[in-house]
């Protein structure tokens, strides 16, 4: 067996656990919003919680230059803290940010070495509500207890890594594809929409368009043999392939103008998502 063909056999393998955490003690709620059963709230306000606060995570990360993988985990254990718990259903506006926060500050003690302190989460939320520390630290308790630990979950990077992994990357052209795929991952955070499928299939999904772009063969080292997984592969493609132009075009230096028109084109197509998922 050659160097080549056992890293793609440890990918592979590597992939196969990973595929087994994230349809078993790492699953979240298959649908939106998921604390349905909350009495304090309705689901469309649920679904602006979500996503407020999921810009929030987003913004933090890129103001402390925090890795985006822990703002992935961080709505990981979110959902699944505030989803089918009885913590969850009794949640308010109030608490569901702090919960949100916690679960930040827990994500990057763990994955990041920007470590944000229960003192300057207590500053940034001062201005909404009487925040405290102790309240922190009593909400990581309850995360930690009700997750039973399990704090680590696989994200949609850590896939696309293992993905890409198994294909050549002496290309020249494999920073680009890093950038391609690192941009729709990124984007994918901010969409409440993207939560409701798994990380290996945003990861595929974004690592299809990048090759698309760059014309280059698409082997993946897994298998999708559910029709409904296909299908949810091939929408995602079809809504982060503006996102990934965008991020092409702007990487290879052509004008700004083509930059520009997808950013707007992307933005509208979201606005239009992210209202039909309220609505509906």
């Amino acid at each position: 067996m050659t160097c080549h063909q056992y890293q793609q056999q440890e990918n592979e393998e590597t992939l196969q656990v990973m595929q087994q955490q994230e349809q078993g003690c790492y699953a979240i709620a298959p649908s939106f919003p998921c604390i349905s059963s909350n009495k304090n709230s309705s689901p469309a306000l649920l679904a602006i919680w979500f996503r407020t606060m999921t810009q929030w995570c987003v913004s933090v990360a890129e103001c402390c230059q925090i890795p985006m993988e822990a703002v992935e985990i961080a709505l990981n254990l979110l959902h699944r803290y505030t989803c089918g718990t009885s913590q969850g259903d009794a949640m308010d506006a109030e608490q569901f940010q702090l919960a949100t926060m916690t679960c930040l500050y827990i994500s990057c003690k763990i994955n990041s070495d920007r470590i944000i302190t229960p003192a300057q989460l207590e500053q940034l939320g001062r201005h909404k509500n009487n925040l405290k520390v102790a309240d922190i630290e009593a909400m990581e308790r309850s995360i930690l207890h009700t997750l039973k630990w399990k704090v680590n979950p696989p994200t949609s990077f850590d896939f696309y890594q293992n993905y890409y992994d198994s294909n050549d990357k002496s290309s020249e052209q494999h920073e680009l594809m890093d950038y391609l795929v690192q941009a729709q991952l990124q984007h994918s955070l901010r969409e409440l929409y993207w939560m409701q499928a798994s990380p290996s299939i945003i990861a595929i999904a974004a690592t299809r368009n990048a090759m698309r772009l760059l014309n280059r063969k698409e082997e993946m080292p897994i298998a999708i043999s559910s029709t409904k997984d296909r299908a949810v592969i091939a929408q995602l493609q079809d809504s982060l392939s503006l996102v990934a132009m965008n991020a092409y075009f702007c990487q290879t230096g052509l004008p700004e103008e083509p930059c520009s028109y997808y950013k707007t084109s992307t933005a509208l197509y979201h606005h239009q998502a992210s209202h039909a998922i309220v609505e509906a």
